[in-house]
Protein backbone atom coordinates (compact mmCIF):
# COMPACT_ATOMS: atom_id res chain seq x y z
CA UNK A 1 0.00 0.00 0.00
CA UNK A 2 1.02 2.80 -0.99
CA UNK A 3 3.16 4.72 1.85
CA UNK A 4 1.84 8.59 2.70
CA UNK A 5 4.21 11.81 2.44
CA UNK A 6 4.85 13.75 5.01
CA UNK A 7 5.96 16.89 3.01
CA UNK A 8 3.71 19.83 1.79
CA UNK A 9 4.55 22.32 0.22
CA UNK A 10 5.09 25.74 2.20
CA UNK A 11 1.27 27.43 1.88
CA UNK A 12 2.35 30.46 4.59
CA UNK A 13 4.22 33.42 3.19
CA UNK A 14 7.53 33.48 5.08
CA UNK A 15 6.84 37.14 6.04
CA UNK A 16 3.54 38.87 5.36
CA UNK A 17 4.77 42.23 3.87
CA UNK A 18 4.09 45.39 6.12
CA UNK A 19 3.08 48.29 4.74
CA UNK A 20 6.80 50.58 3.99
CA UNK A 21 6.50 53.78 4.66
CA UNK A 22 3.37 54.58 5.56
CA UNK A 23 1.05 55.28 8.71
CA UNK A 24 3.17 52.07 10.45
CA UNK A 25 6.56 54.09 12.78
CA UNK A 26 9.13 56.95 11.98
CA UNK A 27 8.53 60.25 12.08
CA UNK A 28 6.19 63.55 11.40
CA UNK A 29 5.50 65.29 8.09
CA UNK A 30 3.30 68.19 7.49
CA UNK A 31 1.48 68.89 4.08
CA UNK A 32 3.00 71.67 2.47
CA UNK A 33 0.03 73.28 1.56
CA UNK A 34 -2.27 73.57 4.61
CA UNK A 35 0.68 72.88 7.41
CA UNK A 36 -1.25 69.74 8.70
CA UNK A 37 1.04 67.00 10.18
CA UNK A 38 0.63 63.18 9.77
CA UNK A 39 2.68 60.74 11.42
CA UNK A 40 4.21 57.74 8.71
CA UNK A 41 5.89 55.08 10.50
CA UNK A 42 8.69 54.10 8.37
CA UNK A 43 12.99 54.08 9.19
CA UNK A 44 13.46 57.14 6.47
CA UNK A 45 11.05 59.45 6.03
CA UNK A 46 13.43 61.93 3.21
CA UNK A 47 12.32 62.41 0.27
CA UNK A 48 8.31 61.59 1.09
CA UNK A 49 5.76 63.73 0.47
CA UNK A 50 1.70 64.31 1.78
CA UNK A 51 -0.87 65.92 1.12
CA UNK A 52 -4.10 65.55 3.26
CA UNK A 53 -7.92 66.42 2.34
CA UNK A 54 -9.65 66.42 5.50
CA UNK A 55 -9.72 68.56 8.53
CA UNK A 56 -6.82 69.74 10.99
CA UNK A 57 -7.18 69.69 15.05
CA UNK A 58 -4.10 71.36 16.73
CA UNK A 59 -2.19 71.29 13.56
CA UNK A 60 -2.39 67.23 13.20
CA UNK A 61 -4.95 65.85 10.60
CA UNK A 62 -8.27 64.83 12.53
CA UNK A 63 -11.28 63.52 10.88
CA UNK A 64 -12.41 61.98 7.65
CA UNK A 65 -10.54 62.52 4.78
CA UNK A 66 -7.94 60.84 2.14
CA UNK A 67 -4.21 60.81 2.56
CA UNK A 68 -1.88 60.43 -0.48
CA UNK A 69 1.65 60.28 0.54
CA UNK A 70 4.84 59.86 -2.35
CA UNK A 71 8.08 59.22 -2.39
CA UNK A 72 11.30 59.06 -4.82
CA UNK A 73 10.12 55.81 -6.46
CA UNK A 74 6.27 57.73 -7.44
CA UNK A 75 3.38 56.59 -5.12
CA UNK A 76 3.57 55.39 -2.27
CA UNK A 77 0.27 54.76 -0.59
CA UNK A 78 -3.17 56.37 -0.87
CA UNK A 79 -5.50 56.41 2.73
CA UNK A 80 -9.11 56.82 2.74
CA UNK A 81 -11.11 57.40 6.52
CA UNK A 82 -10.61 58.20 10.00
CA UNK A 83 -7.58 60.19 11.36
CA UNK A 84 -7.38 61.16 15.06
CA UNK A 85 -3.91 63.38 15.75
CA UNK A 86 -2.37 62.46 12.35
CA UNK A 87 -2.70 58.89 12.78
CA UNK A 88 -4.86 56.73 11.22
CA UNK A 89 -7.66 55.65 13.56
CA UNK A 90 -11.04 54.07 13.27
CA UNK A 91 -12.38 53.01 10.15
CA UNK A 92 -10.44 52.82 6.55
CA UNK A 93 -8.77 51.82 3.21
CA UNK A 94 -4.93 52.28 2.56
CA UNK A 95 -3.32 51.18 -0.81
CA UNK A 96 0.27 50.62 -0.60
CA UNK A 97 3.17 49.66 -2.76
CA UNK A 98 4.87 46.34 -2.58
CA UNK A 99 8.19 46.89 -3.68
CA UNK A 100 9.06 43.12 -4.00
CA UNK A 101 6.49 43.08 -7.22
CA UNK A 102 5.94 47.03 -7.51
CA UNK A 103 2.06 46.15 -6.85
CA UNK A 104 -0.22 47.68 -4.38
CA UNK A 105 -1.60 45.84 -1.54
CA UNK A 106 -4.65 46.90 -0.18
CA UNK A 107 -6.29 46.74 3.59
CA UNK A 108 -9.96 47.62 4.81
CA UNK A 109 -10.81 47.71 8.09
CA UNK A 110 -10.36 48.93 11.66
CA UNK A 111 -7.22 51.40 13.05
CA UNK A 112 -6.38 52.41 16.23
CA UNK A 113 -3.01 54.88 16.57
CA UNK A 114 -2.16 54.17 12.92
CA UNK A 115 -2.20 50.51 12.99
CA UNK A 116 -4.64 47.68 11.94
CA UNK A 117 -6.66 46.66 14.80
CA UNK A 118 -9.92 45.13 15.06
CA UNK A 119 -11.77 43.09 12.20
CA UNK A 120 -10.41 44.30 8.12
CA UNK A 121 -9.34 42.00 5.01
CA UNK A 122 -5.69 42.27 3.61
CA UNK A 123 -5.46 41.56 -0.02
CA UNK A 124 -1.68 41.58 -1.14
CA UNK A 125 -0.61 42.04 -4.62
CA UNK A 126 1.38 38.57 -4.34
CA UNK A 127 -2.26 36.38 -5.11
CA UNK A 128 -3.12 35.78 -0.96
CA UNK A 129 -5.96 37.16 0.86
CA UNK A 130 -5.69 37.21 5.06
CA UNK A 131 -9.70 38.14 6.39
CA UNK A 132 -10.48 37.97 9.91
CA UNK A 133 -9.08 40.25 13.09
CA UNK A 134 -5.54 42.12 12.62
CA UNK A 135 -3.70 42.54 16.18
CA UNK A 136 -1.66 45.64 15.00
CA UNK A 137 0.38 45.06 12.36
CA UNK A 138 -0.81 43.19 9.22
CA UNK A 139 0.97 40.00 9.86
CA UNK A 140 -0.39 39.44 13.04
CA UNK A 141 -4.02 38.33 14.48
CA UNK A 142 -6.77 35.53 13.64
CA UNK A 143 -8.33 35.25 10.66
CA UNK A 144 -8.28 32.64 7.36
CA UNK A 145 -5.52 33.16 4.73
CA UNK A 146 -6.66 32.08 0.99
CA UNK A 147 -4.15 31.52 -1.05
CA UNK A 148 -5.19 31.86 -5.28
CA UNK A 149 -3.57 29.37 -7.55
CA UNK A 150 -3.65 31.13 -10.36
CA UNK A 151 -5.00 34.68 -11.66
CA UNK A 152 -8.59 33.51 -12.50
CA UNK A 153 -9.12 33.03 -8.91
CA UNK A 154 -8.62 29.67 -8.13
CA UNK A 155 -8.12 29.08 -4.50
CA UNK A 156 -4.72 26.76 -3.98
CA UNK A 157 -4.84 27.16 -0.26
CA UNK A 158 -7.32 28.30 2.55
CA UNK A 159 -6.10 27.77 6.12
CA UNK A 160 -8.10 29.35 9.33
CA UNK A 161 -5.87 29.88 12.11
CA UNK A 162 -3.84 32.20 14.23
CA UNK A 163 -1.15 34.19 12.81
CA UNK A 164 2.18 36.07 14.19
CA UNK A 165 4.77 37.81 12.34
CA UNK A 166 3.93 36.54 9.64
CA UNK A 167 4.15 32.87 10.56
CA UNK A 168 1.24 30.17 11.13
CA UNK A 169 0.72 29.29 15.12
CA UNK A 170 -0.64 26.99 16.86
CA UNK A 171 -3.51 24.37 15.49
CA UNK A 172 -5.24 25.42 12.72
CA UNK A 173 -7.65 24.06 9.89
CA UNK A 174 -6.74 23.96 6.30
CA UNK A 175 -7.83 23.07 2.49
CA UNK A 176 -5.02 23.09 -0.02
CA UNK A 177 -3.69 21.13 -2.97
CA UNK A 178 0.01 20.09 -3.42
CA UNK A 179 2.15 20.52 -6.40
CA UNK A 180 1.94 16.75 -7.21
CA UNK A 181 -1.71 16.98 -7.48
CA UNK A 182 -2.87 16.25 -3.07
CA UNK A 183 -5.97 17.89 -1.74
CA UNK A 184 -6.32 17.77 1.97
CA UNK A 185 -8.88 19.43 4.08
CA UNK A 186 -8.03 18.94 7.64
CA UNK A 187 -6.49 19.65 10.94
CA UNK A 188 -2.99 20.93 10.64
CA UNK A 189 -0.05 22.28 13.04
CA UNK A 190 3.55 23.44 12.36
CA UNK A 191 2.70 23.59 8.63
CA UNK A 192 1.74 19.37 8.97
CA UNK A 193 -0.87 17.42 8.52
CA UNK A 194 -1.84 16.55 12.75
CA UNK A 195 -5.20 15.79 13.92
CA UNK A 196 -8.44 14.68 11.69
CA UNK A 197 -8.44 15.40 7.85
CA UNK A 198 -8.86 13.66 4.57
CA UNK A 199 -6.02 12.91 2.16
CA UNK A 200 -6.95 12.52 -1.52
CA UNK A 201 -4.04 11.68 -3.74
CA UNK A 202 -3.36 12.36 -7.40
CA UNK A 203 -4.22 8.74 -8.18
CA UNK A 204 -7.79 9.05 -6.46
CA UNK A 205 -6.69 6.48 -3.73
CA UNK A 206 -7.86 8.84 -0.06
CA UNK A 207 -6.89 8.20 3.80
CA UNK A 208 -9.88 9.83 6.07
CA UNK A 209 -8.37 9.79 9.41
CA UNK A 210 -5.82 10.75 12.06
CA UNK A 211 -2.83 12.19 11.39
CA UNK A 212 0.56 12.83 13.50
CA UNK A 213 3.30 14.55 12.34
CA UNK A 214 2.12 15.00 8.69
CA UNK A 215 1.32 11.29 8.49
CA UNK A 216 -1.74 8.88 8.78
CA UNK A 217 -1.23 7.76 12.48
CA UNK A 218 -4.05 6.70 14.66
CA UNK A 219 -7.82 5.18 13.43
CA UNK A 220 -8.60 5.63 9.34
CA UNK A 221 -9.85 4.33 6.42
CA UNK A 222 -8.13 4.07 3.25
CA UNK A 223 -9.80 3.99 0.22
CA UNK A 224 -7.71 2.82 -2.99
CA UNK A 225 -8.71 3.81 -6.70
CA UNK A 226 -9.15 0.24 -7.30
CA UNK A 227 -12.12 -0.18 -4.67
CA UNK A 228 -9.62 -1.73 -2.51
CA UNK A 229 -10.36 -0.33 1.54
CA UNK A 230 -8.35 -0.71 4.43
CA UNK A 231 -10.21 0.48 8.05
CA UNK A 232 -7.77 -0.19 11.22
CA UNK A 233 -4.75 1.54 12.91
CA UNK A 234 -1.83 3.26 10.97
CA UNK A 235 1.37 4.45 12.38
CA UNK A 236 4.24 6.04 9.73
CA UNK A 237 1.60 6.38 6.79
CA UNK A 238 0.62 3.00 6.70
CA UNK A 239 -1.65 0.09 8.30
CA UNK A 240 -0.16 -0.79 11.47
CA UNK A 241 -1.98 -3.01 14.02
CA UNK A 242 -5.53 -4.54 14.05
CA UNK A 243 -7.18 -3.58 9.93
CA UNK A 244 -9.45 -4.83 7.75
CA UNK A 245 -8.52 -5.04 4.18
CA UNK A 246 -10.99 -5.62 1.47
CA UNK A 247 -9.38 -6.64 -1.82
CA UNK A 248 -10.71 -5.23 -4.97
CA UNK A 249 -12.51 -8.66 -5.91
CA UNK A 250 -14.62 -8.70 -2.31
CA UNK A 251 -12.18 -10.76 -0.96
CA UNK A 252 -11.83 -9.14 3.07
CA UNK A 253 -8.52 -9.89 5.18
CA UNK A 254 -8.62 -9.36 9.02
CA UNK A 255 -5.65 -9.78 11.41
CA UNK A 256 -2.44 -7.70 12.22
CA UNK A 257 -0.59 -5.24 9.55
CA UNK A 258 2.80 -4.08 9.57
CA UNK A 259 4.39 -1.66 7.54
CA UNK A 260 0.93 -2.09 4.80
CA UNK A 261 1.17 -6.10 4.79
CA UNK A 262 -0.85 -8.62 6.79
CA UNK A 263 1.77 -10.31 9.55
CA UNK A 264 1.11 -13.04 11.13
CA UNK A 265 -2.16 -15.41 11.37
CA UNK A 266 -5.05 -13.64 9.11
CA UNK A 267 -9.03 -14.43 8.64
CA UNK A 268 -9.94 -14.41 4.85
CA UNK A 269 -13.87 -14.02 4.63
CA UNK A 270 -14.12 -14.74 0.82
CA UNK A 271 -17.08 -12.98 -1.45
CA UNK A 272 -19.21 -15.56 -1.11
CA UNK A 273 -19.18 -16.12 2.61
CA UNK A 274 -16.43 -19.26 2.79
CA UNK A 275 -13.86 -18.51 5.16
CA UNK A 276 -9.98 -19.99 5.22
CA UNK A 277 -7.15 -18.91 7.53
CA UNK A 278 -3.76 -17.69 6.36
CA UNK A 279 0.08 -16.94 7.91
CA UNK A 280 2.15 -13.75 6.42
CA UNK A 281 5.30 -13.05 6.95
CA UNK A 282 7.85 -10.06 5.92
CA UNK A 283 4.80 -9.19 3.53
CA UNK A 284 4.77 -12.34 2.17
CA UNK A 285 2.01 -15.30 2.41
CA UNK A 286 3.32 -18.27 3.91
CA UNK A 287 2.63 -22.31 1.92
Amino acid sequence: MKQFSNCIRALIPAALILMPGALMAGDWISDPTRECQVFLDSDDVSGMTVAWSGSCADGKASGTGVLVVNDPKGLAAVFSGEMLQGKADGWGVIRFRNDDDGGYNVYIGGWEEGKPLGEGIFESSEGWELTGYFDGSFDSGEGTLTVYADEDGGQDAVIRGVFEKGELTGPAQAFYETENGEVYFGDIENSQRHGTGILVHANEDSYFGDFENGQASGSGVYEGADGSVTVGFFSGGSPNGAASYTAPNGDIYQGIFNNGTPDGLVLVTGKDGSQTTETWKDGEKQE
